[in-house]
């Protein structure tokens, strides 16, 4: 009776051990054959302007596959500005225009100014193309 029991247990944890193995070496076997791919999730640091065409974000840059797999790397990354444009308005006493370019992610602005025909301003957006 021991001896039918000692056998039947040692069967039962063999086949628990195949049973668990399975899915692991085929998880490992999927790591082998799959090649990340890695695209950028988002940066965490701090947004500097270098110049009026872009700025430079110090930091981490966090990327992710479509596995799952993150990937976290330290460093530097330049981006353009993203460019908002606000309405000043006329001048008084001036025959001029202003319009703040402002970036969105950094400390970035700039105050252009146009010349304008006088009463009523022509508006610097009417008559110059936005880059959309």
């Amino acid at each position: 009776m021991k001896r039918r029991l000692a056998i039947w247990f040692i069967f039962s944890v063999s086949l628990m051990v195949i049973m668990l193995s399975v899915p692991l070496t085929a998880h490992a076997v999927h790591e082998l054959s799959h090649v990340h791919e890695f695209v950028p999730y988002q940066y965490v640091g701090n947004i500097t302007s270098f110049d009026d065409s872009g700025h430079i974000i110090t930091g981490a840059r966090e990327s992710r596959c479509e596995c799952g797999a993150v990937q976290i790397e330290q460093g530097s990354w330049k981006f353009p500005h993203s460019i908002w444009k606000t309405d000043i308005g006329h001048v008084h006493g001036t025959h001029t225009h202003e319009m703040r370019e402002s970036c969105r992610y950094c400390d970035y602005s700039k105050v252009i100014t146009y010349q304008c025909s006088g009463n009523p301003c022509v508006y610097p957006y009417s008559v110059i193309p936005l880059p959309y």
